[in-house]
């Protein structure tokens, strides 16, 4: 087996993929047939540089930013809280046009010309808010978990039989609640009309075809020259994202010899629910928590669910 090495040597973590609109590992399951007809298969992993460079508002700090504005819309009746933010009623709202906040840096903005509000974040969400005030960026998910380590060690002081895993489960419903918001929310982004997309549409065109540049990308056997080198004879999109932004790209080209695999899931799809949580299953405490005899700290790691 083979790959058509553009980027061979990378770290596919789950941030990255993030940050990448669409990586090509191509091929693979190379073989020569009966025939001599030389084959390949491609393998294009599809990340939220997608949705963004869609202008999609699909990262965490936007969603983040249109929960909370919701929020304050539903105080200027009276006192507002959930799970994860409570405020005093919000009597005047000076400096926020709704239409236009969708931003954390319009967050903070707001916070700064309504210094009278009386709100306070709850549960885990106060935790995911200070990170964004001190790096401007945050990674809910490995947060979740780097919050949930210091839990662990605290249990297991306790004996093997009675261990109380009473924190971590607080931090699962909060966690939890932060989940179904933002399913809620890239559902909502969804279902919007994208701007003109045919440039995307040319880009993914290009993922049936064998790459451009001879230099780049190439595996093959020696006797398989590059103007020889054939399309790949079907293609695997592996989709990290929620949206349906890929299937949406992919029916408009109408081509036939591909699969996708949504492997986190997809929003607003009860069969096939999204996969939030914690994915690196190589961390030192990783295996310390599958050895623990409660399901409990299980509940929001991703290699869990990617069997259902």
């Amino acid at each position: 087996m083979n790959v058509d090495r553009c980027v061979e040597n990378l770290p596919l973590t789950d941030s990255l993929r993030r940050k990448l609109p669409v990586t090509l590992l191509t091929a693979n399951n190379l073989k020569m047939e009966s025939a001599g007809k030389y084959e390949y298969n491609r393998l294009v992993i599809v990340g939220n540089g997608l949705d963004l460079a869609m202008g999609m508002k699909s990262s965490y700090s936007d969603f983040l930013a249109n929960y909370l504005l919701e929020c304050i819309v539903k105080a200027k009746q009276g006192n507002y809280n959930d799970l994860l933010f409570k405020i005093d009623k919000v009597s005047q709202l000076y400096s926020a046009k709704e239409n236009t906040f969708s931003t954390f840096h319009d967050w903070k903005k707001l916070l700064e010309h309504n210094k009278h509000w009386n709100y306070k974040y709850l549960g885990f969400l106060e935790k995911v808010m200070n990170n964004l005030s001190i790096e401007n960026w945050v990674d809910i998910e490995s947060l979740y978990f780097d919050t949930m380590i210091p839990m662990i060690d605290n249990v297991k002081k306790g004996r093997l039989n009675s261990r109380n895993f009473e924190q971590v489960r607080t931090l699962n419903e909060s966690f939890g609640e932060l989940t179904r918001l933002l399913d809620i929310y890239i559902k909502k982004i969804d279902d919007h009309p994208f701007y003109d997309s045919r440039a995307f549409q040319y880009f993914l065109e290009d993922c049936f075809e064998k790459q451009k540049v001879r230099e780049v990308c190439l595996n093959h056997p020696d006797n398989i020259g590059f103007n020889e080198l054939p399309d790949p004879s079907k293609l695997l999109f592996l989709n990290f994202n929620y949206t349906s932004t890929l299937s949406k790209l992919l029916n408009y080209l109408d081509r036939r010899n591909h699969l996708t695999i949504n492997i986190h899931g997809k929003a607003g799809n009860q069969t096939n629910p999204i996969i939030f949580g914690y994915g690196d299953d190589t961390h030192p405490y990783y295996s310390m928590i599958e050895e623990e005899r409660s399901d409990v700290p299980l509940e929001f790691i991703k290699s869990f669910y990617y069997n259902r």
